[in-house]
């Protein structure tokens, strides 16, 4: 059996740990561990939102500096308002509601862990700016920054790696979202439409993320120039 990549589920609940335990023993790609340690971090942690119901967010944000490298996924059920999920994505990878499938549970970790493996802390320069991936932290010459949801870092990392080169919709949504059940297409424009609100508070222009067709691209100095 291949090595498989390790998973922290961070709940309270036995019943639902033992219940993930039996799910995970029957998978050949990703095994529960059953403690976080720093020094050999979980590729993984799966946040339980429906037991207790109630978590701080200065909680969730803890884990998500401590672990920068780790994707990190939230659980909630039916119940939570779009206002905390929308919350919760500010620290998060994602956020899965209940009742889930299995496999969506693992695709979604897929994902998360290949879009993880891109994160750096090299700086990426475009314009006048400074975007440090992993820390999702943009800042212009002066020293003045402001910072991405962990989604709208991703987004524009994707287009920051294209080069300047525009990227389709489509793509965008299959390579950040992963085709989650409650993207539609209208998700790409409203995430482009706050990362050009930020970039704007920083004295960059609309353009710097424009449009192109059905797709999005960033403006970055050509190192050749």
């Amino acid at each position: 059996m291949q090595n498989r990549k390790s998973v922290f589920f961070d709940t309270k609940d036995e019943i639902r740990r033992d219940a993930l335990q039996s799910l995970f023993g029957q998978n050949d790609e990703f095994e529960l561990i059953p403690s976080l340690d720093d020094s050999q971090p979980p590729s993984v942690i799966l946040m339980d939102m429906v037991m207790p119901k109630v978590l701080e967010l200065t909680t969730l944000r803890a884990i998500q500096n401590r672990f920068q490298f780790v994707s990190l996924i939230v659980i909630v059920d039916d119940s939570t308002t779009a206002k905390t999920v929308n919350e919760f994505k500010l620290f998060a990878d994602d956020v899965f509601r209940e009742p889930f499938k299995f496999v969506d549970l693992i695709s979604m970790m897929r994902l998360q862990v290949r879009n993880h493996q891109w994160l750096t802390n090299e700086p990426a320069e475009f314009g006048s700016l400074t975007f440090i991936p992993v820390e999702r932290i943009i800042k212009n010459q002066e020293g003045k920054g402001v910072t991405l949801s962990t989604l709208e870092a991703r987004l524009l990392h994707h287009l920051f790696r294209a080069g300047g080169k525009p990227v389709g919709r489509d793509l965008l949504l299959k390579e950040v979202w992963g085709y989650a059940p409650s993207v539609d297409t209208t998700t790409v424009q409203a995430h482009v439409h706050r990362i050009r609100q930020k970039l704007r508070t920083l004295g960059a222009q609309d353009d710097l993320v424009f449009t192109e067709g059905d797709g999005y691209g960033l403006m970055v100095d050509d190192p050749s120039e």
